[in-house]
């Protein structure tokens, strides 16, 4: 086989098959192996002729052996190679020429021979005519002539030694390689020949070749990047759509709670951005790679200034709230998975070999209603979150609003809050100022603050100068995260895990402030001056309202992202459709092969475990809601997924069919995994949970003369309302009554909307926080008192399809507006009300 493009291969491994590689590439030019990480197969040394290679890795790993461009005996010149890494280990790399050919032996001598003759003389003769004798003369005859002597000759001169080639190795560390380009020694002269005691000269040694310098560099990134922009030239774009490919299975491959998996995150990370720097204006990779960092962070990666990012590989935030309907998600998936399954495996048996092609036209025209009804899904899935960004950026306006309007009574309350001293955080100062800190806080986070809900959703990050001259009990606010500290060592965390490094945020003048723990921080302190106490109420939850407000901006971007992953997915999917098409009628032609129809197949299959780990991921979210436990290590994103290498060596012959059999059905494994969280959901049921009522009542006060002069009003739920042996509480109903109103009816329509922010206290101790998205649910409120039976009439545990808040946690912050219809009736009257009355229904754990 004739090869005529680059070798790439997201680990490329010099063996056997690359050797072949380049003794076989016709096209024009140099060698190019191109990977994420090259190294040698053991005992493999790579033999470099006469044709350049040229190597481009981030890590390149010598193992032990050598790249050989050494010239050929005799007299050979080197070849030329060049090395562009970022790291390498134990790189050898000799392109040396090679030693000139000795000289010949000189003859021998030989010593002289005398000649050999006949003297002349005379002879008796007759004649024959007379018959009388006489004397004839005889000339000298020489029987052998004499020989000289010959004396022994030189030896011959040596041949030339090869001249070194050209080595070019560029890193961006040092990294001691170990490079050769000796010009070759010339040949040594042959011996002398000998006559006797005599011994003739050897010959001379030949000259020996040129060595070449080495061009070793160590360089920054630009320049690196300049160098193999350079190299590549229109490589480059066949190299950033594998590493796309290589990122996207990365990402998919990463799970958190695996350990062999755990380090995949920052691998695609280092993929997506390599495809940038090939390709800026990729969008593919902007798209993945803000997905997974955050919108605006491929622009300025340290700026931190992230919105979005942390959504898996699916495009689906990692904490995407939703009714916990596990059964209803699990029983589709395993319907599903079964049919996916079957498709695959007819898939690997044509890929293997089966035949007939009439057969094959109408297995095609199979794979054409599947590719349709999963072009469909997609379409439904991106108008689902089209809905779903909607309904974000609606929620952005209203915390906004109500932000706007809590700072507005801070600022209307501060003059008159009582002047006495409030201790927090060990300084001391007035509620008053502390008011003034959370406005200052509020007004600063559009402009000067950089979200980090995206990694730790409790802290954000302000600009120095926002503090430096605040008074002592503001800047004790700020003091609240130190490098050190629990919350940003887990913002460490986040950041190691895409690669990147949070120094950056910290010693760029930036200051973290934790939410929880101002609001930690006012609750401890609030005891001491009961006097203030509606004040410090009013601080605390303009606090709140800043953070849900951070929380809803963050959503929306996510929702953004999220329509942006479905789209794309459409968009694959009518590829698919039309190269389906294509099939097809090549098959009538009987233009394709077998192994054409295998392929489809199983990437016919391949979109599907992507709608099935939608699927599983939903359930997954399902049971985490509910249990509060964490079943990320039972979803493998990558099920049905092989790697690029695999696919490019398959398409390449480098494996056949049965190698690339055994990798799918490898991959497909994984999508069994998702069997374990039903048996985690079951088990958590074991702990027989019982239910109460929690039953709140507002007389005279704020929330009451908000709900007559706003029809709304807002109130919190803290953990430490619920009784002490209540454990994991979850809403499961609410009743509402503004008793003494007047309406149309004996019964008023009102919107019970429960927070971003649903607490729960575990028997480990401390409160566990989940944020999910804001939910509401409509109530009919009784205009008189509530009173009924202690009776639990609502769906059971497994079929939570009548509550948007099910399964929730009842801690959070709570509002209840009467709807717009019953203010324009004209009927309502809410003059006389003289309580309003909440019970929430919940289900605990003892």
């Amino acid at each position: 086989m004739a090869y005529d493009y680059p070798y790439i291969r997201d680990e490329v491994r010099i063996n056997a098959y690359v050797q072949a590689f380049y003794d076989q590439f016709v096209g024009n030019g140099p060698v190019y192996l191109l990977g994420r990480r090259v190294s040698h197969e053991a005992g493999f040394n790579l033999r470099v002729g006469s044709r350049p290679i040229i190597i481009i890795a981030d890590i390149y790993d010598g193992a032990g052996q050598m790249i050989d461009a050494s010239g050929a005996y005799p007299s050979g010149n080197g070849g030329t190679v060049t090395v562009r890494c970022r790291r390498s280990i134990n790189a050898q790399i000799n392109v040396s020429g090679a030693t000139g050919a000795n000289g010949y032996a000189g003859a021998n001598g030989s010593e002289a021979v005398p000649e050999d003759a006949i003297e002349g003389h005379y002879i008796t003769v007759m004649d024959p005519g007379t018959g009388e004798e006489r004397e004839e003369w005889v000339p000298r005859e020489v029987i052998s002539p004499a020989i000289p002597e010959v004396p022994p000759a030189r030896g011959g001169s040596g041949g030339a030694g090869g001249n070194a080639g050209t080595l070019v190795f560029t890193s961006l560390e040092e990294c001691w390689p170990s490079l050769a380009a000796e010009g070759g020694a010339g040949g040594a002269g042959g011996p002398g020949g000998s006559l006797g005691d005599i011994q003739a000269e050897e010959g001379s040694f030949g000259a020996n070749g040129n060595a070449s310098a080495i061009d070793y560099s160590i360089v920054s990134e630009q320049d690196y990047l300049n160098l193999i922009k350079s190299d590549l030239g229109i490589y480059a774009n066949y190299w950033a759509p594998f590493r796309i490919a290589s990122g996207i299975y990365f990402y998919h491959r990463y799970n958190s709670r695996i350990a062999n998996r755990s380090g995949y995150l920052p691998m695609a990370v280092t993929e997506f951005v390599a495809a940038l720097q090939f390709q800026p204006d990729n969008r593919d990779a902007v798209r993945y790679y803000n997905q997974l960092v955050g919108a605006g962070a491929n622009a300025a990666p340290e700026a931190a200034n992230l919105g979005g990012g942390g959504n898996n590989a699916l495009g689906l935030p990692r904490n995407m709230d939703l009714l916990p309907r596990f059964d209803y998600y699990f029983d589709a998936y395993t319907s599903f998975g079964a049919l996916a399954l079957a498709f695959l495996n007819n898939g690997t048996q044509w890929l293997l070999g089966a035949e007939g092609y009439a057969a094959m036209v109408g297995f095609a025209s199979q794979q054409k209603l599947q590719m349709l009804a999963a072009r469909d899904n997609s379409a439904d899935e991106l108008n689902i979150a089209k809905a779903e960004q909607k309904d974000a950026e609606g929620d952005i306006t209203y915390a906004q609003q109500r932000v706007d309007s809590i700072i507005r009574e801070i600022q209307t309350a501060r003059p008159v809050m009582p002047p006495n001293s409030f201790t927090i955080g060990g300084l001391i100062g007035s509620i008053a100022s502390i008011a003034g800190a959370v406005a200052s806080i509020a007004a600063a986070i559009p402009s000067g603050g950089a979200s980090l809900v995206a990694l730790v959703p409790s802290l954000v990050a302000l600009e120095e100068s926002l503090s430096k001259n605040a008074e002592p009990i503001v800047n004790s606010f700020l003091d609240g995260a130190k490098v050190n500290d629990k919350e940003l060592d887990e913002v460490k965390k986040s950041y190691e895990k895409v690669g990147k490094n949070v120094d950056s945020l910290v010693k760029g003048g930036k200051t973290i402030v934790s939410f929880v723990k101002l609001v930690q921080s006012m609750n401890a302190s609030a005891a001491s001056m009961p006097d203030s106490s509606k004040y410090v109420a009013l601080v605390k939850q303009g606090t709140e309202l800043v953070h849900a407000l951070l929380v809803a901006r963050n959503r929306a971007v996510l929702a953004q992202q999220r329509v942006d992953a479905a789209a794309s997915r459409l968009a694959r999917a009518d590829d698919v459709v039309a190269s389906v098409e294509t099939l097809v009628e090549n098959l009538r032609q009987k233009k394709h092969t077998i192994k054409d129809i295998g392929l489809a197949a199983i990437d016919i299959a391949a979109s599907k475990a992507q709608a099935l780990q939608t699927i599983a991921f939903r359930a997954q979210r399902s049971v985490e809601i509910y249990t509060l436990q964490d079943q990320e290590e039972n979803v493998l994103l990558d099920a049905g997924m092989i790697s690029p290498d695999i696919g490019r060596a398959y398409s390449e012959e480098e494996i056949g069919e049965a190698a690339l059999a055994k990798e799918l059905m490898t991959s497909w494994g994984g999508i069994l995994n998702p069997v374990n969280m039903k048996l985690a959901y079951i088990s958590f049921f074991d702990a027989r949970p019982d239910w109460d009522t929690y039953r709140r009542s507002f007389t005279e006060g704020p929330e009451l003369r908000s709900l007559r002069s706003s029809f709304r009003f807002n109130f919190p739920i803290d953990t430490s309302d619920l009784p002490a042996t209540h454990f994991d509480t979850k809403v499961k109903n609410i009743l509402v009554a503004f008793v003494g109103a007047k309406s149309g009816s004996s019964e008023i329509s009102c919107i019970v909307r429960h927070g971003a922010k649903y607490e729960q206290r575990r028997h480990e101790g401390d409160p566990t926080i989940q944020l999910l998205t804001p939910q509401f649910v409509n109530r009919r409120a009784k205009t008189e008192r509530l009173d009924r039976p202690v009776t639990n009439l609502d769906s059971p545990l497994d079929a939570p399809t009548s509550l948007s808040i099910w399964g929730r946690g009842v801690g959070g912050d709570w509002e209840i507006a009467i709807e717009q219809h019953e203010i324009d009736s004209g009927s309502l009257d809410l003059s006389q009300v003289t309580e309003i009355q909440v019970w929430i229904d919940y289900q605990f754990v003892r």
